[in-house]
C-alpha cells in the first residue's frame, strides 16, 4: 500500500512540474529575484525576455515585467548596477515616479567620499542638446531660423552659401575639423581654425564633429551678444531649476565634483589626462548632476523651455539627417539618447523613452565596461520598455 501511494504521489509531482514547464513558470526566477512575486510571474500579459547580469553571471529569463512592482523594478536595476561594478549616480523616473536615485562607487578615493544624488560629473557630448535647445528657442524668438545659411551670420564661413544652421546641429554640414592645441585659445579664434580648415564635403553627409556646435556657440554669442555660459545659465538653468550645473572654471571649487578614475585590474587608479578646456568651448566644457539633467529633461517635455513643434524636430527622425542624430540626441528603437565621454573615464547617458514617460540618467566617473546602448536596453528590459 505504502509503495502505491509514493507512486501516486510521483506522477501527481511529475505532473505539475509538466503542468509549470507549459505555463511558463520561471522557477529560478524566485531565487535570482526574490521580490519578485509568483503571482506576477503566472500572468497572462506580455512575457519579455530579460538578460541580467547577476553576480557576474548573465543569465536569461522570462518574467512577467508589467505586473513588477516599481520598487521590484528598482530592486532589479539597483542589482544589475552593483554586478556591473559601477561608479556614478542614476535616477530613473518611470511613468511620473521617481523609483531609484541612487549613488554607487567613490567620487574621490583619497578623502573617501562616495558618489551620491548630490555628486557633478563633467558631461561631455550631453552638452549639445543642451545647445540645441538653445537654439531652438532662439528661433522662436525669432532671433535666428535653423534654415537660414551660416553665411548670413558669418560672411567668410566656408561654403557658408550652402550650409545651413541645422546642417550644424545634426553633424551633416561637411566641414572639416581644426587642429586642437594645448594653448588658451579664445572662442573666435577657435572659429577662425574651424573656417581655415575648410571642408570635405557638401552638406548632407552625416560625421560627428564637435566644431559643428563650436560654431554654434560663437553663433549664440554673435546673436546674443553675450558669453555662451552666461546666456545658458539664464535661458536654460534658470527656468529648469539646474542649480548644481557649471562650466569648468567652477568645477574644482564644487565640494560634490567627482574625480576621474580608471578601473585596472580591479584597482581604481586616478586619471592625469590633462585637457585644454578653452578647446572643449560648447562641445564638452559643462558638468551636472544627475538631478539636474532629469529637470533638463522634464522642461523640455512640458514645455518649459521650447514649445512642442521645435521638441519634435529635436528628437524625431527627419530627412535633414540620413542617420539616428538629431539635434544632440540619438533616436533609437525604445527611446531618445544623449551621450558624452570626457578625459578617458567621465560618462553620461540621458534617455527619454518614446512616450516621454520615462527618463533615466546615468552619470559616471569611471566608464562602462560594456557597451552604452547594450546597458541601458538591459535597464530599459526591466522596466518593461
Amino acid at each position: 500500500m505504502r509503495t502505491s501511494n509514493q507512486k501516486i504521489i510521483r506522477i501527481i509531482i511529475f505532473l505539475n512540474l509538466f503542468i509549470l514547464l507549459l505555463t511558463g513558470y520561471t522557477i529560478a526566477a524566485n531565487v535570482f529575484f526574490p521580490d519578485i512575486h509568483g503571482e506576477n510571474l503566472h500572468s497572462a500579459q506580455l512575457v519579455k525576455n530579460l538578460k541580467v547580469h547577476y553576480a557576474g553571471i548573465k543569465v536569461k529569463k522570462n518574467i512577467k515585467i508589467n505586473l513588477i512592482s516599481n520598487k521590484e523594478k528598482s530592486y532589479l536595476i539597483e542589482k544589475f548596477l552593483k554586478n556591473n561594478n559601477i561608479s556614478g549616480t542614476i535616477e530613473v523616473i518611470h511613468n511620473g515616479e521617481d523609483i531609484l536615485d541612487k549613488g554607487f562607487g567613490l567620487a574621490n578615493y583619497r578623502k573617501k567620499l562616495y558618489n551620491n544624488v548630490d555628486t557633478v560629473y563633467f558631461i561631455g557630448s550631453m552638452q549639445k542638446a543642451i545647445e540645441a535647445t538653445v537654439i531652438l528657442k532662439l528661433q522662436e524668438e525669432g532671433i535666428l531660423n535653423i534654415n537660414n545659411n551660416i553665411s548670413k551670420y558669418f560672411r567668410t564661413f566656408p561654403n557658408g552659401n550652402n550650409i545651413k544652421l541645422y546642417n550644424f546641429l545634426n553633424h551633416t554640414s561637411g566641414i572639416n575639423s581644426h587642429k586642437s592645441g594645448y594653448i588658451q585659445i579664445t572662442p573666435y579664434q577657435i572659429l577662425y581654425k574651424i573656417e581655415r580648415a575648410g571642408i570635405y564635403s557638401q552638406p548632407g553627409k552625416w560625421r560627428y564633429n564637435d566644431d559643428n556646435y563650436v560654431v554654434l556657440g560663437n553663433l549664440i554669442e554673435k546673436v546674443t551678444n553675450d558669453k555662451l555660459d552666461d546666456y545658458i545659465k539664464r535661458s536654460i538653468f534658470e527656468p529648469a531649476k539646474m542649480n548644481e550645473s557649471g562650466f569648468y572654471k567652477t568645477f574644482n571649487l564644487n565640494n560634490n565634483a567627482a574625480i576621474s578614475y580608471s578601473l585596472k585590474n580591479g584597482v581604481l587608479i586616478k586619471n592625469i589626462d590633462k585637457i585644454n578646456f578653452t578647446e572643449l568651448f560648447a562641445a564638452g566644457d559643462m558638468y551636472s548632476s544627475t538631478r539636474d539633467i532629469v529637470n533638463f529633461d522634464k522642461a523640455l517635455i512640458s514645455g518649459t523651455l521650447i514649445n512642442s513643434e521645435n521638441l519634435n524636430q529635436m528628437l524625431l527622425f527627419n530627412k535633414r539627417s540620413n542617420y539616428r542624430y538629431h539635434f544632440g540626441f540619438y533616436d533609437y528603437d525604445n527611446y531618445y539618447l544623449s551621450r558624452g565621454v570626457l578625459l578617458s573615464e567621465y560618462e553620461a547617458i540621458n534617455t527619454i523613452s518614446k512616450d516621454r514617460k520615462t527618463i533615466v540618467v546615468l552619470l559616471l566617473n569611471c566608464r562602462l565596461r560594456m557597451n552604452a546602448i547594450k546597458f541601458m536596453n538591459q535597464i530599459y528590459s526591466v522596466l518593461g520598455l
